[in-house]
Formats: C-alpha cells, structure tokens, sequence
C-alpha cells in the first residue's frame, strides 16, 4: 500500500538532530505520518522505507525528540542492535532497551525477566512490558519507533524466527488502543539490489525521497548561513542528487575547505575542488537512477526488469593545480548547471522492455477500450455456470451461514427489467439484482468471522443493478482522458496513481503526447485488468461519470452471497487458483477482470473474492451491524475509513479474507496496488 506525496515548496528551518547532524525538510513526511496517527486504535503500523543511508534513523531521531508534539511518547528501538539467537531472547531484550529508553522520560517499570519470555514471549512482552507501559500513559499515545526492520526479517528468513514473527509482533501491539507503530525498511538492499516490497502491500508505507534543492540550500547554510549562491547550491545538489548522506558529507567538507583557507562566499570551484578530494565520489547522473520492485513472472507473461543499477564510481584523485585549473573546472561545471535539464526522462535501462503503449488518436482509443471490455452472454439463471451449494466442504474451520427460508429467489425477475443491460459510457455489462432479502454478516459459529462480521442480521433491499466485471484499466484511462488529469481532480485528491508515479504495479500509463497534453493508456496487453492504484474519490468520481454509483456495502454482499448464506461467491467450497487470485507472493498473478468463472457468485458477477480489493460507498463502522436498519442500509453518517470488500492478490490475504461477508476498511485518499472498485446503479 505505497503513497507517494509532494514535497512542499517552501523552504523548512534546519534543527538540530540528536547526533549533532542538522536536519531539514521532510514536512512530507510528518505530515503523513500525522494524518494517519490521528485515527484512533490502529489496526495496522506504519512503514517508512527507502535506500541506504536516505535519512529514515535521523526520522526516527526526530520524532523521538518530540517532533509530533506532547501527545506521543515514543520509544526509539534499533533492531540491529538487539539480540537476535531466538525469539524469547529478542523480545526480552526489546522490552529490556524499551524500559530503559522510557526511564529517560520519566515512565519507571520494573526489569523484564528472561525467564517470562521463555514460554511464552508474545504474552511476556505484553504482561511485563507493554501493558504497564500503557498504564502509565496518563492520556498520551504510545508510539513505538522501530529501525531496521530488515533484521528481523533476515532472521525470518534464516528460520530463526517464524515466518508470522513481524505479523504477529504488530498485531500485539495494534490490539492495545493508543498504540501505535512505525518501521523502517531498506529497499534497495546496500547493495543495489531490488528486494520485493510485496509482504507489505497492505500496509500504509511511504517511500523516502532525496531531499529537494530547496533542502540541500538549507542543510548547506546551516548553521552560520554561509555565503553561497544559487549557482552553487545547484551544482551541489546535482553532484549529490539530494542523497542526504552525501549531502552531510559535502557540507562537511566545504565547511572545512572555507575553514582552512579563509574563504567568505564559496564558488562553484571550491565546490568542484572540494568534491574531487572525496574519496570513492564522482559525478553523480542528473537524475537520481530509479528503481521498481523485481519480481518473477510466470512463462508467457511480461518481465518487469528494474532499471536499478548501482552505479560505477571511479576513485582516482586529481589535483587542483592552478588557477587556470580552477576557472576551467568552473566553466565546466556552470554549462553543466545551465544546460537544459526539464522534462529530460532518465535513458532506459540496458535489456529493459518497454512498457510504453503506442499513442491512440481519441478514436482509436475508444475502439481500443470497447474491444477491452468484457462482454458477457446473457444466459438464463437456470444454466448460469454456478458453483452448486456445498454441504461439508468448506473451509475447515469455518461454518456456513444457517439456511434458512429467503423472501426471495434468484429466478423471478419483473418483466420490464432485463436481466443484463449494458451501460452506454462505458460498455460495460451490468446485471440486474432482484430486490429481496438475505442474511447479512456471519455468526458466533464461524470460526473465521472478525467481530465486525457480527452480528448477522436480516437485510431487505430494493433491485438494482451490479457492475459484472471490476472497472478495468482501459475503462478508467478513457475516463481520465476525459477528464484530463489525475491530479487533485476528484474532490481535491489525486484520483489514481498512473505508473511513472507507483510503480511496476500499476498498469496504468500517462504518456507525454509532446505538446503539453497527457494521454492515458493501458499498458499494452492489460488494458482488461481491474483498475488499481485508484482513491475512493477516484472511484465514485468514475461512477458518477458514467452514471452510476458504488454499491452500498449491503449490495455488494448480497450480489456476491446471493441468498443462500454462502460463504464465498461460488458456495461453500474452499478458494483455489480457479477461483480467485488470493495469498499471492507476486502482483504478476493477477488476472483480467472476467479470467475465473469458476469464481463467480450466483448472479454471474465475477471476481468477487481476491483479485483486488474494491470500494463501497459506506462509511465503516466496526459495531454498525448491531443497529443497522433493515430496510436498506446505507452504512453510518459518518466516519473516517471507507468499507472495502472482497479480498485481494497479496499473500496475507488468505482464504478468511476473501469470504464474502469478510469486511476491511481504508481512508478514502489511500491509494494501493490491491484495490479497485465497480459501479451500480439503480434501474
């Protein structure tokens, strides 16, 4: 679950940080980790990841020293200096350093025992660490500051740990109200080398960026406001890229350079004699080289290639000799600064295979969008290719819905409503839903329910009609050529992210037609792939594009369960790969939108269950079931978190996330590579 936010244009103060470094901008930063701490009891952590050396410990620095205000307190825990021989062992440890930093702040507990932890360490850290800890909060949040995730997944990966340890470690934590926790990842790995992001799809993460120019002009000024113009503040950050590392480490450097020989206002010639005398450095490319997540395709699928290399650094030293020396270093570096730099893309990787569709003239693109589309076959309910009704085979330890004496069946339809009709903006299929009343939620006995399932309720709804298929990337690429941007053009939120702006796992192109406008198109072969990467304002805006709307949460479970009481949309029958695309260790799994009729429900409406997760238009209520109306409910007045439903590829979503009357909730601006949407509307 990745977002990518701007970094502000005004220029941040410069503080201090707790290693005597001084610290810049980043407001991108802490204004989305303050927006989602504002929700109450987190069910999820929050993780911050980036290459090596980008700043996420001085983040976590900040942070520690009191950067979001009185209401926190935080513990700062660096994993890689824990020990690390077992899992007893590490959570002893993490509560024993957690103690201690908490001394520091005036919160007093008594020293763990190894000898608790042995048993049972998850319960140790609770009863003797982080149950106290919260006692003493006194209205305060309690917000755990984790670095170096990555050791703990090594030791995951070594089978020291348990393949749930970080899962299960955070979830200890989330069950507790007030508090909170965030990660640090390094990704790429110190060597370059791409890693997969994929066990953290569905958590909100946000990638650490190079600092901005505006930044590097405030770390180079600190603390005595050096002398130094814009020339040079622009070479600078040209042969640092903004890497904050080595930003430090020429700030350093020209700090001593203007030191040693008395200099008042530094040049682009000290600069460029100062960055010859760093050892291993040498002119960095102008643009940062990017890089996306590598993963395995199956045979007969594109190869997504990263474009990261590490790059080759030659570490000869030469002398400044002269003068003359100087000046021309100078005029080198100056038509190296001036020269025409916007909108120059990075040059494409070696081996690299091209992603780029080829440009459609609007009518082109309108053929292109209609032969995309799925069209489906009216066939009569009597011989719709549905899964019947299991008995005994569910999942083990799950219970299907008691059976019981619907108010309506799946065979009568009023006369003057035609069973299928196809909406004219976009083509797509829709199929009519009876009115009629099902058992909404799940009961005590489903071992698999969350309590937000329960309890199951009887619901009444009117007819209306249900979206076949998940509105599909080419769909969504007409709407937005339509609109003409995705930028803050859906109630002031970014509608969706294309790929140049999440990565490998949208399929969505926005392509430079070279005279300002920007045209978007499907990655070539995946124009029939559900929509991705799209807000909740995304959605609904497409939905009222087109004349429709998002099903109210109570519509989608009754198109997806019929009125059976079935546990999936095709029965009772455990999930498998004909079925759905569920607990996946690779985004390349996913399907087109009409791939699995083995997994369709009973009104012949597909990929219900996995795939990608997909928006309603209900507010969520965690206890709303227990006074839901029964007649058309439409979800709370208000809330914080969008209803999504259904399930989705990744690998953490398992058989109970993809049943249909499992629930999971979003804000509306948050934005992943695992959830979609479909329209309804009324006839």
């Amino acid at each position: 679950m990745t977002e990518q936010i701007q970094s502000p244009s005004a220029l941040q103060a410069a503080t201090d940080s707790p290693d005597g470094r001084q610290f810049v901008g980043r407001e991108d930063v802490f204004g989305w980790l303050e927006k989602h701490l504002a929700r109450r009891s987190p069910t999820q952590p929050l993780l911050l990841y980036g290459p090596p050396q980008m700043g996420k410990t001085a983040v976590l620095q900040q942070i520690d020293n009191g950067r979001l205000g009185p209401d926190f307190l935080t513990i700062y825990i660096d994993f890689a200096r824990l020990l690390r021989e077992s899992l007893s062992i590490f959570l002893h440890d993490l509560a024993q350093t957690a103690v201690s930093r908490l001394q520091s702040k005036e919160i007093h507990l008594p020293e763990p025992r190894q000898a608790d932890f042995v048993v049972n360490p998850y319960k140790a850290f609770q009863d003797h660490f982080l149950q106290p800890a919260l006692a003493q909060l006194n209205g305060r949040n309690l917000l755990f500051l984790f670095d170096n995730l990555n050791v703990v997944l090594e030791q995951t990966e070594a089978e020291i740990f348990a393949a749930n340890t970080f899962e299960a470690f955070y979830r200890l934590i989330h069950a507790h109200a007030h508090a909170y926790s965030l990660f640090t990842y390094t990704y790429p790995g110190a060597d370059g080398t791409p890693q997969s992001l994929a066990p953290f799809e569905t958590i909100p993460s946000l990638e650490l960026k190079p600092l901005t120019q505006n930044d590097v002009s405030d770390l180079l000024r600190q603390p005595n406001n050096f002398a130094m113009v814009k020339d040079v503040i622009a070479y600078v950050y040209q042969l640092t890229a903004g890497h904050p590392a080595k930003v430090q480490q020429m700030r350093q450097a020209l700090q001593e350079w203007r030191a040693r020989y008395n200099i008042h206002q530094l040049t682009v010639a000290d600069v460029a004699a100062v960055q010859q005398s760093l050892p291993g450095t040498a002119v960095v490319p102008e643009q940062p080289p990017a890089f996306t997540i590598a993963r395995t395709a199956p045979a007969g699928r594109t190869v997504y290639r990263s474009p990261f290399q590490p790059q080759s650094r030659s570490r000869s030293l030469w002398l400044i000799g002269s003068l003359v020396v100087l000046i021309g270093v100078a005029l080198a570096a100056a038509a190296f600064i001036f020269r025409p730099q916007d909108n120059q893309p990075p040059a494409a990787p070696p081996d690299s295979i091209s992603e780029t569709a080829v440009a459609l003239t609007s009518e082109a693109l309108a053929a292109a969008i209609i032969t995309q589309t799925p069209t489906t076959t009216a066939t009569p309910s009597s011989t719709a290719t549905t899964s019947p009704t299991a008995t005994s085979t569910a999942t083990p330890s799950a219970s299907p819905s008691p059976s019981y004496t619907p108010t309506v069946t799946l065979t009568p339809t009023p006369e003057n409503l035609p069973l299928f009709r196809t909406r004219e903006a976009d083509g797509m299929p829709m199929r009519l839903i009876p009115a009629g009343s099902f058992l909404m939620g799940s009961t005590d006995e489903d071992l698999l329910a969350a309590s937000d399932e329960k309890p199951q309720h009887e619901v009444a709804l009117d007819a209306f009609y249900m979206d076949q298929y998940e509105v599909t990337v080419a769909q969504y690429a007409s709407f937005l050529n339509r609109l003409g941007t995705y930028q803050q053009a859906c109630e002031s939120f970014d509608c969706v992210l294309p790929r140049d702006r999440a990565g490998v796992t949208s399929l969505l192109l926005a392509e430079d037609q070279g005279d300002g406008k920007i045209q978007f198109l499907p990655l070539t072969g995946f124009g029939s792939y559900p929509i991705n990467h799209v807000s909740w304002y995304g959605a609904q805006a497409y939905c009222t594009a087109v004349g429709a709307r998002l099903p109210t949460e109570a519509e989608w479970e009754y198109a997806a369960r019929g009125d059976d009481g079935r546990l999936y949309p095709w029965g009772n029958e455990a999930p498998n790969e004909t079925r759905a695309v569920f607990n996946s260790d690779s985004f390349d799994n996913l399907k087109p939108v009409d791939a699995l009729p083995n997994g369709q429900s009973a009104f012949e409406i597909f990929g219900m269950a996995g795939g990608v997760w997909e928006w309603t238009a209900d507010w969520y209520g965690e206890d709303y079931y227990a006074d839901s109306p029964e007649t058309v409910p439409t979800g709370p007045e208000t809330g914080l978190m969008r209803v999504i439903r259904g399930g989705a590829w990744p690998f953490n979503n398992e058989a109970d996330r993809v049943r249909a009357a499992n629930r999971s909730s979003l804000t509306p601006d948050f934005i992943s590579s695992a959830v979609g949407f479909r329209c309804a509307s009324d006839p």
